[in-house]
């Protein structure tokens, strides 16, 4: 610092009383104790960056530490140009951090708004499960209510039948008279069928093998036919048909259902015997109730043992069945 410099605040020489001090803002000599005053610590304990009362006064105040071009009039050409880029970069990056802000506030705004929205879908989907929890128990107790009507409607159907049988293998012949038919199939079988006996009598076209179904109008009769064709081999033959030596069945006029279970379960023997080399029998007592069983060989004696016998009631109650004969 030269000797005749001057304050740049009082414009007065400096003597050794005041000692001059560079402004820590402007880098102008001021004097120390009357035209500055202490900024902030220095880079040691003992020193201080002292900001002069010009640049107290100015309207715009920058931290310490910050460089004004404006102020730094005294300084070299390059030194300034370089302070002018630092000031520019500095507003550039200044700008960029307030568009940086202004983003993140928009998106702290929409995750906000989108943590919003999955809650109310929480809470519409746990009221949603819990609906169709409620509609699911209450589904279960209507189709319990439904299988319980159904069994009782297949009960009434079943008792309506009771008296009613269905006789395949009668060949087919126009103008035939079913009244004699049966009046035939039941000398076969020691039993006297008049046609007042009758109270309906006809062919069922639905099916492939248009069997004849008969309705009696005492179960009694009816009863006595199903007893005594047990064991007997009946034949065309012997009601009329001469040379036809095919085998003729009664059976239990079965309701939809259970005649499609009896199919079904005819069905899994025959794949049984075919794929596992397994005899069965499905048969239809005169309850109206299906079995299955395993058929056993014949002993020296020539009578077949007992196997276990299982009723079956529904569809899946088949698989139950031939799983068990396959254990025996």
């Amino acid at each position: 610092m030269g000797g005749n410099e001057l304050c740049y605040v009082c414009k007065k020489s400096f003597d050794g009383r005041s000692a001059a001090q560079d402004c820590g803002k402007c880098f102008k000599p001021v004097h120390k104790t009357k035209c500055a005053r202490k900024l902030q610590s220095g880079p040691t304990e003992n020193h201080f960056i002292y900001e002069c009362k010009n640049c107290q006064d100015s309207e715009v105040s920058r931290p310490a530490g910050m460089l004004d071009v404006d102020s730094t009039s005294h300084l070299d050409n390059g030194t300034q140009a370089i302070l002018a880029q630092m000031k520019l970069q500095d507003e550039k990056m200044n700008s960029k951090l307030d568009k940086q802000a202004e983003v993140l506030h928009d998106l702290k705004t929409g995750v906000e708004q989108i943590k919003s929205r999955l809650e109310l879908v929480e809470e519409q989907a746990d009221a949603n499960t819990r609906r169709i929890h409620a509609l699911e128990t209450k589904n279960e107790a209507l189709q319990k209510d439904l299988n319980r009507c159904m069994d009782t409607i297949n009960h009434m159907n079943e008792y309506g039948r009771r008296n009613t049988l269905e006789i395949f293998g009668v060949p087919s012949v126009e103008d035939e008279n079913l009244f004699e038919i049966i009046g035939d199939i039941g000398k076969v079988c020691n039993v006297s069928i008049n046609k007042s006996n009758i109270d309906a009598i006809h062919r069922d076209p639905r099916k492939i093998s248009n069997p004849i179904v008969v309705k009696f109008v005492q179960r009694e009769l009816c009863n006595e036919l199903k007893y005594k064709r047990q064991g007997k081999k009946i034949l065309a033959s012997q009601i009329g048909y001469d040379g036809d030596h095919s085998r003729i069945f009664l059976n239990v006029l079965l309701t939809k259902e259970k005649s499609y279970i009896a199919y079904k379960a005819r069905l899994e023997s025959k794949n049984l015997k075919i794929k596992e080399n397994i005899l069965t029998h499905v048969w239809v007592d005169d309850a109206s109730k299906i079995w299955i069983k395993k058929s056993l060989p014949k002993e020296g004696n020539g009578a077949k043992t007992s196997s276990a016998r299982y009723e079956i009631k529904t569809i899946e109650d088949i698989s139950e069945a031939i799983n068990k004969i396959k254990t025996e």
